[in-house]
């Protein structure tokens, strides 16, 4: 039986197995070796493990105050077939592949923010409930953020003293500073709108943990986790995704091609989605009753605004309750 150190070392060498990257321990080489290897890495690790919310909709669709804990990531289920997940444990694995191959890497903490001014009240409001990478070359630090490949395969970030501008295949990116924050940006149809927020300085284990805890049990909508269900990957000719829209209940499948350009189809019938996840992601660890329960509207009641309850609570206080409730019915409360 193997130990819990030679079990992990085995488990990141199958990982760079899975993801058709050869191992390669960095320390003493050059910093032209380093990036290079860097690119690679991140490249098979997006064009591999694929991003989905699957785990964060049995959370949402759990009652809220028996929600079970999500999971940072479970190393040994990948390598076993459990394919992808969402943004914690993407940047985990590819942190823990990164430190192993001798990178100087660390995790850090983001605010989506998807268009969201940073300084608007519902901004604030909002945890920060994303996690990203920074790699060090040379006293160089680099933005790694694996969850980005479903917009196509990117290279990691050169982070700038103010601001800079990137062009990475025909996306456009760019990353400014504000005061002690950065804000990251993507260029869509000739605008600028901000993805992220973070201060870019190392999260700890217990910072993490918190931040994974929120992402779960935050009490009002957060829109990657109660409202959609998407997938996405990167290709070696760009990026795929397939979005369940709940105000339309319609699929959009999208693809995105440096040298044909972007198609984008949309459809109803979840047994093509299903055929979708499990043909174009190789996602085949979720079955299509489960798949069927993610691309429906939760059944729990959300809340309006956080409030505050008075006790003892009465026929007064459980109208108050009631009314912050935006699907509320009396059998839930």
């Amino acid at each position: 039986m193997l130990s819990k150190s030679d079990r992990n070392e085995h488990l990141i060498k199958e990982y760079f197995r899975k993801i058709s990257c050869n191992f390669l321990q960095v320390n003493d080489l050059s910093k032209e070796i380093k990036l290079d290897y860097l690119q690679k890495v991140y490249n098979c690790h997006m064009q591999s493990y694929p991003f989905h919310n699957f785990e964060l909709r049995v959370a949402s669709q759990s009652h809220p105050l028996f929600r079970q804990s999500l999971t940072l990531f479970n190393l040994g289920e990948f390598i076993d077939g459990y394919n992808g997940g969402f943004c914690f444990q993407s940047s985990e694995i590819l942190y823990r592949a990164l430190s192993k191959s001798g990178f100087e890497v660390y995790r850090s903490i983001a605010k989506v923010l998807n268009g969201l001014s940073p300084d608007s009240l519902e901004a604030k409001k909002i945890p920060a409930t994303h996690l990203i990478l920074i790699v060090t070359i040379e006293n160089e630090k680099y933005l790694v953020d694996p969850t980005m490949g479903m917009n196509g395969s990117c290279s990691p970030f050169l982070i700038p003293e103010n601001e800079h501008v990137y062009q990475q295949n025909n996306q456009h990116y760019k990353i400014e500073k504000v005061k002690e924050e950065y804000h990251f940006y993507r260029k869509i149809k000739e605008n600028w709108s901000i993805s992220f927020c973070s201060s870019f300085l190392p999260a700890n284990q217990t910072t993490i943990s918190t931040q994974l805890t929120k992402l779960g049990c935050y009490p009002l909508t957060l829109g990657i986790r109660d409202l959609i269900s998407l997938v996405g990957i990167a290709t070696p000719t760009g990026g795929k995704s397939l979005l369940w829209n709940p105000k339309t209940r319609l699929f959009i499948f999208k693809t995105i091609c440096y040298l044909e350009g972007d198609k984008e189809q949309s459809f109803n019938d979840l047994g093509v989605a299903y055929e979708l996840i499990c043909n174009q992601f190789k996602i085949d660890h979720i079955s299509k009753k489960e798949f069927k329960q993610f691309c429906e509207k939760n059944k729990w009641p959300q809340l309006k605004s956080s409030f505050f309850v008075d006790f003892p609570i009465d026929k007064n206080e459980i109208e108050k309750m009631k009314e912050n409730f935006s699907n509320c019915e009396n059998k839930y409360i």
